[in-house]
C-alpha cells in the first residue's frame, strides 16, 4: 500500500524548510514542501494553550505531512477525512484539478439545465408582465397630471429632437419601472386601484355575476307502485286482477263434456267429482281458459308459435294445484309417443308426495305415467325414468342429480315447466338448479341422435338454432316481482294473474321487492302481546280455559328444537290435567317420511288435537280440516305470515289465525301489518295483554 511521510509538529522550521528546499524537486513537490513549512511556522508561532506550562512538555501527536507522491488510493481517502482534506488542499495549491466522476458530471449538467430553464421562465414572466406594467404606469401618469381650466388653452409642449424624445422616454420608462416596482413592494392594495382603471375596455365591461346554489324546493317522491313496477315485463306491470269470490260451475250431467266452457271432457269431470270438486275456484277460472283455449296454438303439442308464459299469485288453499294439473292431463291424453313433457318442481318432499297423489288420481284411466324424484332411492328413480314417463314431479336437488348422472333422461321433449312455490325456489340455489335446468331445455347439438330430438327442433334445423317450446307456469301465494329473479327465469311474454279482492289493490307491495300476495276472505286474524315468560300460559289458556277451547290447531314454532320443547310441555300438562286432556304431536324434519305421513293421517282423522310444527309444513300442504293456526313464535316477515295463516280457511271454509307476539317484537310486527294493509283486519286480545 501507499505510505505517507509524517513529520513532528514540534520540529524546527528549519527542518520543514529543508523539505521545501530539496534539490531537484519538481513543481508539485516544491508546493507541498512549502505548504508543510507554512503549517509548521503557524504552529510554532501560536501561543500555548491554557494549562500547557503547568505540566511537563508532552510531544504533540505527529501530524501527517504530504509527501511528494500524490497517487493515494481512493479507499484510503474515503476512510480518512483528514487525509482527504489534506490531499485536496495540496491539489488546490499545486493547481491540479480533481478528477470528475460520471455522477459528478451528470449532476453538473442537470444543474446547468435547471438554471437555463429557470432563467427562461423568468424572462417569459417579465415579458408577459411588461404590457400590464406599461398600462398601469400610463393610467397612473394620466391620473396624476394637472387638469387645465375650462377657459385656459392647452400648453404646447416644446419641440424636441426624436433622439432626445426616445432617450427621455427610455430613461423615464426605466425610472418609472423602478418606482413602480418599489411602490408595488411598499403597498400591495395600490395594485387593485391600478387594475380597476387599467384600460377603458375593462372599465366598460359589467362585472360578472357570482354563481350560487339553486333555491331550495321540495323533492319529488315517486309513487310506490311505480317504483315497484320498474324493470318488470309489460305483462307483470299490467296484471289481471281476479276477484277471489268468483266461481264457475262444474256440471257433471253435461253430455258434451264442457265444464263452464272448458273442454275437460266427461272422464275428467268424473275424476274431479271423485275428488269432491263441484265448482271452479277463481284461480281456476282464470288459468284454465289460457291453457285449454280452442286454437291451434294451445291444442298443438308443439305449436309453431310457442305460447306465452304465465305467473299466478293466489291465496293458499285456492286450488292452484288443480289449476295446472287439470289442463296438463287433458292436453297430454292425446299423446302417442311417451316422453317427459311436463315437469313440476317443488321445494319439499312433502309437497312432491301431495302433488303426485293429485296427478295419479287425475291420470287414472289414461295411458299417462307419472314419476317422483326425491322420495325414494336414486337407483329406483333412474329405473322409473327409463320406462318412459310423461309427467315428472321432483325436488330441485334430485332433479339436478338425475340430469347429471342418469343416462337417457332428457328434457328435449318438455312442453310445460311448472314451478310451484316459486318465491321459495327462486330464493334458494339448490345446487344452481335453475341455470342447469334452463340449459337442459336448450336444443341439442346437430350431431346428436335425431331420435331424442323433439319435432320442433327437427323442423327448425334448416333455419338454424331452434327455439325452446317450453311454456313456464309459476304459482305461489307470495309470488315475487323482483326484476332480478324474474329475469333469471327467461320468461317469454309473460302474463300475470293476481287473485285478490279490490280492497287489497291499493296496498303497497312490501314483501321482498314488491311481492304479491293474497289471503282468504273467510280468515279471521287475532294477535296478543305477551311477555316471553307468559307465552306457555297463554297457549294453555287458549287450549283449556276458554269458553270454546281451541281444537284442530296447527301450532307453528321458529325451529325444530322449539317444537320439541313445546310438545313436552303440553304432554306434561295433559298428564297433570284433571279434565279432558289435549292430544298433541310433533311434525318436523327429524321424523322419517313414513312417520310424517302417519302423523298427518291421524291429524286428518281427528285423532290429534294439536299438531306442532316448524315452517316445514307451512308451504303448500293441504290440510283441509285445520280450524285454527297459532303462531307460538311470531313470523319474521310477511311471507311467512301469509303461508302460516294460509293453512286454514281453505277452499271457502272459515278459519282463525292466532299470533303470540312478545313485547319487544310488537313494534315490528305492527309495522309489518301496517305496510301490508293488514293491521286493521287483525283483532287484538286485550284480556291477554299487559299493556
Amino acid at each position: 500500500m501507499f505510505s505517507v511521510p509524517r513529520f513532528d509538529a514540534g520540529a524546527s522550521a528549519a527542518s520543514a524548510q529543508g523539505h521545501a528546499a530539496a534539490p531537484g524537486a519538481s513543481a508539485p513537490d516544491a508546493a507541498l514542501s512549502a505548504l508543510n513549512a507554512r503549517i509548521a511556522a503557524k504552529r510554532a508561532a501560536a501561543p500555548p494553550r491554557a494549562g500547557a506550562a503547568a505540566g511537563p512538555s508532552v510531544a504533540a501527536a505527529p501530524a501527517p505531512v504530504l509527501g511528494t507522491g500524490l497517487a493515494i488510493h481512493p479507499s484510503r481517502l474515503a476512510a480518512a477525512p483528514l487525509l482527504r482534506a489534506s490531499a485536496n488542499k495540496a491539489r488546490t495549491a499545486a493547481g491540479v484539478a480533481a478528477p470528475r466522476t460520471k455522477a459528478k458530471e451528470r449532476y453538473l449538467r442537470g444543474k446547468k439545465e435547471r438554471r437555463k430553464l429557470k432563467s427562461k421562465a423568468a424572462a417569459q414572466t417579465s415579458s408577459a408582465a411588461r404590457p400590464a406594467k406599461k398600462a398601469r404606469r400610463a393610467a397612473s401618469d394620466a391620473a396624476q397630471a394637472p387638469q387645465p381650466a375650462a377657459n385656459e388653452p392647452p400648453i404646447a409642449a416644446p419641440a424636441q429632437p426624436v433622439a432626445a424624445v426616445s432617450a427621455s422616454a427610455s430613461s423615464s420608462a426605466s425610472s418609472s419601472a423602478s418606482s413602480s416596482a418599489s411602490s408595488s413592494r411598499a403597498s400591495t392594495p395600490a395594485h387593485d386601484d391600478e387594475d380597476a382603471s387599467a384600460t377603458p375596455k375593462d372599465a366598460a365591461e359589467p362585472p360578472q355575476a357570482l354563481m350560487r346554489f339553486p333555491e331550495p324546493h321540495a323533492t319529488f317522491v315517486p309513487d310506490q307502485e311505480r317504483l315497484a313496477a320498474q324493470g318488470l315485463p309489460q305483462g307483470l306491470r299490467d296484471a289481471t286482477i281476479v276477484d277471489p269470490a268468483h266461481r264457475g260451475t262444474l256440471d257433471a250431467d253435461d253430455a258434451d263434456g264442457e265444464a263452464h266452457g272448458f273442454p275437460v271432457g266427461p272422464e275428467m269431470k268424473r275424476r274431479l267429482a271423485e275428488l269432491g270438486v263441484k265448482d271452479w275456484f277463481a284461480v281456476q277460472t282464470a288459468v284454465l281458459p289460457l291453457l285449454l283455449a280452442d286454437d291451434a296454438v294451445s291444442t298443438s303439442l308443439y305449436p309453431s308459435h310457442p305460447a306465452r308464459d304465465l305467473c299466478v299469485s293466489a291465496p293458499t288453499g285456492s286450488g292452484k294445484t288443480l289449476a295446472y294439473a287439470v289442463p296438463l292431463v287433458v292436453r297430454l291424453r292425446a299423446r302417442i309417443i311417451p316422453a317427459v313433457r311436463a315437469l313440476v318442481v317443488l321445494p319439499t318432499r312433502d309437497l312432491v308426495t301431495q302433488v303426485l297423489a293429485t296427478f295419479d288420481r287425475l291420470c287414472r284411466g289414461t295411458p299417462l305415467r307419472t314419476a317422483a324424484l326425491g322420495l325414494g332411492s336414486f337407483a329406483s328413480e333412474a329405473k322409473a325414468l327409463g320406462e318412459s314417463v310423461d309427467i315428472v314431479v321432483a325436488t330441485p336437488g334430485r332433479l339436478v342429480d338425475h340430469l347429471n348422472a342418469t343416462s337417457g333422461f332428457t328434457l328435449q321433449h318438455l312442453r310445460w315447466l311448472v314451478i310451484d312455490e316459486a318465491d321459495r325456489l327462486l330464493a334458494q340455489s339448490f345446487q344452481s338448479w335453475l341455470p342447469r335446468l334452463l340449459g337442459a331445455l336448450e336444443p341439442a347439438q346437430k350431431d346428436c341422435d335425431s331420435a331424442v330430438l323433439a319435432p320442433a327442433w327437427l323442423r327448425q334445423e334448416a333455419a338454424g338454432r331452434g327455439m325452446p317450446h317450453v311454456q313456464k307456469l309459476l304459482f305461489s301465494a307470495t309470488l315475487t316481482r323482483d326484476p332480478a329473479k324474474i329475469a333469471a327465469l327467461e320468461l317469454r311474454q309473460a302474463r300475470f294473474i293476481s287473485v285478490r279482492s279490490a280492497a287489497d289493490g291499493s296496498r303497497t307491495h312490501t314483501i321482498d321487492a314488491a311481492d304479491d300476495f293474497a289471503l282468504p276472505a273467510t280468515l279471521r286474524e287475532h294477535m296478543a302481546v305477551v311477555a316471553p315468560a307468559d307465552k306457555p300460559l297463554v297457549l294453555l289458556s287458549l287450549l283449556y280455559t276458554r269458553e270454546a277451547p281451541l281444537r284442530r290447531v296447527l301450532v307453528f314454532t321458529k325451529s325444530v328444537e322449539s317444537s320439541g320443547r313445546l310438545l313436552k310441555l303440553l304432554q306434561f300438562f295433559a298428564a297433570q290435567w284433571a279434565g279432558p286432556a289435549v292430544s298433541a304431536e310433533e311434525y318436523s324434519s327429524d321424523l322419517t317420511p313414513h312417520l310424517r305421513a302417519r302423523v298427518l293421517a291421524r291429524f286428518k282423522r281427528g285423532e290429534i288435537d294439536v299438531l306442532i310444527a316448524s315452517d316445514l309444513i307451512s308451504r303448500g300442504m293441504d290440510l283441509p280440516h285445520v280450524d285454527h293456526v297459532l303462531s307460538y313464535d311470531a313470523p319474521v316477515d310477511m311471507a311467512k305470515y301469509v303461508h302460516r295463516v294460509g293453512r286454514t280457511a281453505r277452499a271457502g271454509r272459515e278459519g282463525d289465525a292466532w299470533t303470540l307476539v312478545e313485547k319487544q317484537e310488537a313494534r315490528y310486527f305492527r309495522a309489518m301489518l301496517e305496510r301490508s294493509a293488514r293491521k286493521a283486519k287483525v283483532k287484538k286480545l286485550p284480556a291477554l295483554e299487559d299493556d
